[in-house]
């Protein structure tokens, strides 16, 4: 019946949707309250708005199906359907389609702080494009704020995709959902006018319940309201200590904090899943030894090296999904200590960097559902004192100079390493599937 009626009408939904839509303003606070990752952190929060206005009125709505499927490859190239939340087909908006590839990001990289070259807007601009052009990420996690359809446009034009950063605390999940969810409404609804809405893999939270501000009940009910609603992809990276008796940031938090451990009941809804973890060396003959007696005891009897506890974490935390999911690493990209390195090294090095990179990056495509890696980090929030990716990628200026940090020594074999792994990501479909709703 609805097939038969919609030309009828369809001239006079436009003209609703336009005066229901012109003006108006959709505004998301993210009111997260972060603590440090496994030895950092960066405080991300933002009052965001985002214009839900229409476009001119020579550009039209882009229609969409919500039961529409794409068909993707597992790493065993078996060819599943999979439904997918819009699919763009306007001919006045310019179509970009998602990838579907194994994702290769970096933590931090946004707008929020592509600052080397000034503060202004423009400037961010540039940083983040060059970035985008570098070769060396396919995928990017955003903030809801200022400079989110900038850089959605960039990487649009860029070949890439992203995710939204969305965490948020488990009180107002309770009173506000509904509106919450209603504002993503708005923000994908403008996605899709604009013809970008198929480069959103999804929502991504960091450490979800390491500061205590939502609880297992709590992100059920925020990632089943999101996924049933959106049919998207719901991505946390957890600490160690949410799914192990292993507790980081010893040093950092007070000693009678007790971390929530996320439960399967909870994981019901999610679709890609990770740990953080930096400071194991992975290489051969790393001195990891003194630790082993506490890793079996605290995270499994089968830690036997430095690979092996990233592996058994892989495990544990899959299998605490209690459903297929799609895997990510976050390899060391920053100046972290080392808990038993080569050589009796303390920090990391490039070696070290490089080492964390080869192994994760093989390990995921090694997973029958292989997600990506995110490399941790861009810049901290400490960006005048600590080594990170920012300070040594080998990206150069127009003159072919080193565009940031010009007396800091490169990188160059990581850098080229990354470039390669990001092209083999995106060259390998990411093995989607959907869940029971």
């Amino acid at each position: 019946m609805y097939k038969k009626i919609s030309a009828f009408f369809l001239a006079l939904a436009l003209l609703c949707a336009l005066l229901i839509g012109c003006g108006k303003a959709e505004t998301i606070k993210d009111n997260s309250s972060h603590i440090s990752k496994n030895e950092s952190s960066f405080v991300e929060s933002e009052t965001s708005k985002i214009e839900t206005s229409s476009e001119t009125s020579s550009q039209k709505p882009v229609q969409s199906s919500s039961s529409q499927h794409i068909k993707v490859e597992t790493s065993s190239n078996e060819s599943k359907e999979i439904p997918v939340a819009s699919v763009s087909s306007s001919q006045s908006v310019k179509v970009y389609s998602n990838p579907g590839n194994v994702g290769m990001m970096c933590f931090s990289l946004s707008m929020n702080y592509t600052t080397a070259y000034g503060e202004d807007l423009e400037s961010r601009k540039k940083y983040f494009e060059e970035m985008a052009n570098s070769g060396f990420f396919n995928q990017y996690i955003l903030h809801l704020g200022e400079y989110f359809m900038d850089e959605v446009e960039i990487i649009a034009k860029a070949g890439g995709s992203f995710w939204i950063n969305c965490t948020k605390q488990g009180a107002l999940v309770d009173k506000n959902l509904d509106s919450y969810i209603s504002d993503f409404e708005g923000i994908i609804d403008n996605l899709r006018k604009k013809g970008y809405a198929d480069l959103l893999n999804g929502f991504f939270w960091d450490e979800p319940l390491w500061s205590k501000t939502i609880s297992n009940e709590q992100f059920l009910k925020l990632t089943k309201g999101l996924y049933q609603k959106f049919g998207l992809r719901n991505f946390p990276v957890f600490a160690v200590g949410e799914f192990t008796r292993l507790n980081g940031n010893e040093d950092e938090v007070p000693p009678t904090t007790i971390t929530q451990k996320v439960t399967t009941y909870s994981m019901r809804y999610l679709t890609d899943v990770a740990f953080d973890s930096y400071s194991v060396d992975v290489r051969e003959g790393a001195g990891n030894e003194w630790m082993f007696n506490r890793w079996q005891k605290e995270v499994s009897p089968y830690v036997v090296d430095g690979k092996s506890y990233y592996t058994e974490h892989r495990r544990l935390i899959t299998e605490r999904a209690g459903h297929p999911v799609n895997f990510w690493h976050f390899p060391c990209a920053w100046d972290s200590s080392v808990s038993g390195g080569l050589n009796g090294i303390r920090k990391a090095d490039e070696a070290y960097w490089i080492a964390h990179l080869d192994f994760m990056a093989q390990d995921v495509l090694d997973y029958e559902y292989p997600g990506g890696l995110c490399i941790y980090t861009f810049r901290r929030v400490d960006a005048d004192s600590r080594d990170c990716f920012e300070r040594r990628m080998d990206l150069k200026n127009e003159n072919g100079e080193w565009a940031v940090w010009p007396d800091t020594e490169k990188y160059l074999t990581y850098s080229e390493k990354l470039r390669g792994w990001c092209e083999k990501f995106s060259s390998t479909k990411v093995g989607l599937k959907s869940l029971d709703t």
